[in-house]
């Protein structure tokens, strides 16, 4: 029995010591089974209505919209052209943009429009909106809108969410939790090491949470530092406008070894040329806490086209193409990181296509013949 009962104590041992052993291995090689994050989940919904009066045109704007722009961090308007989508719009329509614009920082519940978007374009106008506004992030992508017997669409009527119902606090909020990070962002000497700063604030800050409230919208990362792909692509957008940077929103899909599915990322001008930037991705789920990782910072788009693809409307902007400011030209090589799966690939074709697309004004439904963006 003596025997017996040692023997079954060695076993135990043996079993503990496996466990233990087995343990420790997986904390060695946890950062082998590091995970992408990609939760885009847009709710781009639109509704229609004929309006009450159809018969009756849109009220003609007599005086000039203003384009409605954010400051920089020193009180200036932004560049005209940091909305890199609007950028893509015909005058006409550009026009019709910043009323929505201007309408949703209000906080308004309809829109009237007083310069003509045909109804087939409306939705085009209103993604564009969206996706150039991280500083709107009470505005969610749903929408509807009225049209009359010519065509064109009457009003607009935002979907917010709940962060809607006290924009002015949650502004003040929202400024107030990056003030510190952005002063510290204006006094670097060049536009590139704005860049990596945002970058590794994002990264350093922020915890990926497929849960997180509000995670479509930059508040959830800069405030309550929980989000997905499209509150890290949001903030960081957010840090370059305030920069006076031009960045760009992407909407697309990423592949990975566990599948596919919706996420965002972002595009950046320096000197003259893009880079394409992954923050998410360059905060991997599971990664070590203080660790920091450069694979997707200042890339090619031919570098992660294997895994990051473009949706349509977002393969209309620039090209990311440049070579000259990434990480390892600008800082002497990705001495943190380790290279995951950033691989090369095949672009699609018609990516940094685009131009401005000169629409005029649309009186009647068989006048409309353009899209917005180049097709």
């Amino acid at each position: 029995m003596k025997i017996r009962i040692t023997s079954i104590l060695a076993l135990l041992l043996a079993l503990a010591l496996c466990v233990g052993l087995a343990a420790c291995a997986k904390t060695e090689k946890q950062e082998e089974n590091l995970t992408y994050g990609f939760a885009l989940e847009e709710d781009l919904e639109e509704t229609e209505e004929l309006d009450a009066n159809p018969d009756q045109d849109i009220d003609r704007a007599t005086e000039p919209i203003l384009q409605n722009v954010m400051t920089r961090l020193d009180g200036q308007p932004v560049r005209s052209d940091a909305y890199l989508y609007r950028e893509m719009l015909s005058d006409n329509y550009k026009q019709a943009y910043d009323l929505i614009r201007a309408g949703i920082a209000e906080g308004k519940k309809e829109i009237y429009l007083t310069v003509p978007v045909a109804k087939a374009d409306i939705k085009t106008v209103y993604r564009s909106v969206y996706y150039d506004s991280p500083d709107l992030f009470w505005m969610e992508g749903g929408y509807s809108y009225a049209y009359n017997n010519y065509g064109n669409v009457t009003k607009v009527v935002p979907k917010y969410n709940a962060l809607g119902s006290d924009i002015a606090g949650n502004r003040a909020a929202f400024e107030s939790a990056l003030s510190a990070a952005l002063a510290d962002m204006w006094s670097l000497p060049d536009a590139t090491a704005k860049v990596k700063y945002a970058h590794d604030y994002l990264t350093s800050t922020i915890d990926y949470d497929y849960n997180a409230v509000y995670n479509q919208t930059a508040y959830s990362a800069v405030v309550n530092r929980k989000s997905v792909c499209a509150g890290y692509s949001r903030a960081f957008q957010y840090m370059m406008q305030k920069m006076d940077i031009r960045c760009g929103f992407i909407a697309g899909t990423c592949v990975t070894s566990s599948g596919s599915g919706g996420h965002a990322w972002n595009i950046v001008e320096l000197d003259g040329e893009f880079y394409a930037m992954d923050v998410t991705w360059d905060d991997p789920i599971g990664a070590s806490a203080g660790k920091f990782y450069y694979n997707y910072f200042n890339v090619t788009d031919a570098s992660i086209a294997a895994n990051h693809i473009r949706s349509d409307v977002s393969g209309k902007l620039p090209a990311a193409v440049g070579t000259a400011k990434t990480f390892a030209a600008a800082f002497g090589g990705n001495q943190y990181g380790t290279d995951f799966d950033a691989v090369q690939g095949a672009l699609p074709a018609g990516y940094g296509e685009a131009s401005t697309v000169l629409i005029g004004g649309v009186e009647k439904p068989d006048d409309v013949t353009d899209n917005p963006y180049l097709p």
